[in-house]
Formats: structure tokens, C-alpha cells, sequence
């Protein structure tokens, strides 16, 4: 007899235009230090790939998943993107809204 077993990755990517960037895989459970981490770390060097022209147009979305509901999360993204999607963000992610998952 064979049992399966529950597994879970968190990945981040993003498109933005024509471009694929990431992945980004998040090892162990994600939580929100470590978003803050990758929001405040990895995302920088990520987007470095992007002509700059671009910055000005990205319009970050996320899910109500809790690691990206934290306070600090909440506010670096207001911070760096005033016009970010999300649960508790300026932008409310909308109820039933499948069309906005990537």
C-alpha cells in the first residue's frame, strides 16, 4: 500500500510585457519575514533585468495568502508601490476575481 504525502511550494514570477521574470522558489514554509526579505532583497536584483523605463509601470498584485498580509509587507509594497493589488492594500483584491490570477 502507498501513501501519498501533502506538499506545498511557494514560487514567485512576474510578466511584465513580453518578459518572464523569475522564478523565484522560497524554501521551507513561507512566512513573512521571509517576503519581507525577498520584497526588500531579491526583487531588486530581479527587476535590475528590466530596462528602467519599466519600473515606472509595474503594478504589484498578490494574493491573500498571510505571508503577504503582514504589516511590514504591507507597508514596504505601499511604500515602493503605492498602487499595489492585494488584500489590504490601496487596490483590493476583488472577490472571485480567477481573471487576475496569473
Amino acid at each position: 500500500m502507498s501513501f501519498q504525502k501533502r506538499f506545498s511550494i511557494n514560487v514567485w514570477a512576474a510578466v511584465i510585457g513580453d518578459r518572464f521574470l523569475g522564478p523565484h522558489i522560497f524554501q521551507g514554509s513561507l512566512n513573512g519575514v521571509m517576503y519581507l526579505d525577498f520584497l526588500q532583497h531579491n526583487l531588486p536584483q530581479i527587476l535590475d533585468e528590466l530596462d528602467p523605463v519599466h519600473h515606472q509601470d509595474i503594478i504589484y498584485q498578490q494574493d491573500g495568502a498571510p505571508p503577504h498580509f503582514t504589516n511590514n509587507v504591507r507597508d514596504w509594497l505601499t511604500a515602493n508601490y503605492p498602487t499595489w493589488i492585494g488584500q489590504g492594500g490601496p487596490v483590493p483584491w476583488p472577490a472571485r476575481s480567477p481573471d487576475l490570477n496569473p
